[in-house]
């Protein structure tokens, strides 16, 4: 099943639940849809109007999550989405590798599988702290 596939049937589920808890009507949408919608759409596989279908979610809340997100872009903020690479990408978890990644004085916000946010770091201070977190290994 391709990541995009898993997203919409992510996104239907989590959906099915919220208007079972909370019912049908204009309320704020979990934060889960959103992020997984705006994953969707930085896969680049589907159109927008095709993400409003399968998921569910209006057109026009897909187009104004992407507009938002563009306006905190052009401000000077980069989010940096991070998902897991399937198992056959990996082929040594002990090496994080990065190459023809410039950025200069960026902001990163980096989300952890886990879930984990971590908002306002240089591109240094995101090496450091994968350092930290391979136990002082260089990042190559």
């Amino acid at each position: 099943m391709r990541i995009s596939e898993e997203l919409i049937s992510e996104i239907r589920q989590i959906r099915e639940q919220y208007v079972r808890e909370v019912g049908q009507g204009r309320r704020v949408w979990p934060r889960a849809i959103r992020e997984r919608v705006l994953r969707l759409i930085d896969l680049g596989e589907l159109r927008l109007k095709q993400i409003a279908e399968s998921s569910g979610v209006p057109y026009e809340t897909v187009c104004q999550w992407k507009h938002q997100r563009e306006r905190k872009t052009r401000a000077g903020f980069h989010s940096v989405p991070v998902v897991a690479a399937p198992e056959s990408a990996i082929t040594n978890a002990s090496t994080v590798t990065a190459s023809d990644f410039v950025i200069s004085k960026a902001i990163i916000e980096v989300q952890t599988p886990e879930g984990y946010v971590i908002r306002g770091l240089t591109a240094d201070s995101v090496v450091l702290v994968i350092r930290h977190l391979k136990g002082g290994r260089d990042v190559v």
